[in-house]
């Protein structure tokens, strides 16, 4: 497993080509590899680790080459899908929902940056469109969301263990996914939008919306990211940096969508103090989202950080 932390340590930095390199050693040495394919417990780290650094390559390279991002979305998509059976082989419910969540959200983005994809895999539990369903949302959201709610039903059979934040944190991306203002709009243009609420996400979740129950899933957006950064203060869980500066960045937007502009105020103090623990690249997304994703009246009483220097194209998130 040593190979397998380096190279984890390597993508946390945003190194994918280092992680890769790493990644593609073990798979070509003989002895290494000889355990890589016949231990689930490392297959699945090996797989989800490979998909998530082919996610990163192909949603950075959407715009310019989308025939070779496609073929980065599809092998994204085939090792999510080799990582959770190896999670299956090890009985560990804990790593086939973080997996299952990645291949949600890899579903959503490489929608969103127009990969067309030959056929999307379904969640296990995933089915025809059912009455209720959000009729605004598409196919690949559908897609996605039942993935995120079989990751979130999986935890639930592990009680909890291991549970993140990450489920809540793209759901909450992903419903407010279609809202198109201009950067930084007006208090009244902002909350003319209209995100996804959490009951269009449930019945979105078709067979699967069972998952997301009452105790862990309020009933307005802003509620699901306040109750996690309370457990997070009192210590009940303790989210990594960019899970927690997700959260914190997500409870902003809802609140200021609610109209309580305070309180995003003070999730966005809470935010600032908190990036400088990222990596550059991930304190450039949230510059990103707070210059241009926030009213203008929360970011004139927000400063938000300065957009770092231009520089030529790197990996995506």
């Amino acid at each position: 497993m040593e190979c397998i932390v380096s190279a984890w340590c390597a993508y946390t930095a945003r190194d994918l080509p280092l992680a890769q390199s790493l990644l593609g050693g073990m798979a070509d040495d003989p002895a290494r590899s000889v355990v890589l394919r016949h231990h689930p417990d490392v297959r699945f780290e090996w797989c989800n680790l490979w998909a998530l650094g082919c996610r990163s390559r192909a949603l950075a390279l959407a715009a310019e080459d989308a025939p070779a991002a496609s073929l980065l979305a599809e092998e994204s998509l085939r090792r999510f899908g080799d990582a959770l059976t190896a999670a299956f082989e090890s009985h560990s419910f804990d790593a086939a929902q973080h997996v299952a969540a990645n291949l949600g959200m890899a579903v959503w983005l490489f929608d969103r940056v127009g990969l067309a994809l030959p056929a999307l895999p379904s969640a296990p539990a995933g089915g025809p469109k059912r009455r209720g369903d959000a009729p605004a949302a598409s196919d690949t959201t559908r897609h996605a969301v039942q993935w995120i709610a079989f990751s979130e039903w999986l935890c639930g059979q592990a009680d909890g263990q291991g549970r993140s934040a990450w489920n809540a944190i793209y759901l909450m991306r992903i419903a407010r996914g279609h809202c198109g203002a201009e950067p930084r709009p007006t208090l009244a243009q902002f909350r003319a939008q209209a995100p996804l609420d959490p009951a269009a996400i449930s019945a979105l979740a078709g067979p699967l919306a069972d998952a997301f129950d009452a105790t862990h899933w309020p009933a307005r957006w802003v509620e699901v990211a306040q109750a996690r950064l309370a457990d997070h203060q009192a210590g009940r869980r303790r989210y990594p940096g960019l899970q927690h500066c997700s959260l914190l960045f997500e409870h902003a937007w809802y609140a200021a969508h609610a109209g309580d502009l305070k309180a995003a105020e003070r999730s966005l103090v809470t935010l600032r103090e908190a990036l400088p623990q990222l990596v550059p690249s991930d304190r450039a997304y949230f510059a990103e989202s707070w210059n241009d994703g926030l009213p203008a009246e929360l970011v004139l009483e927000a400063k938000p950080p300065r957009r770092p220097a231009a520089r030529p194209r790197k990996a995506a998130r």
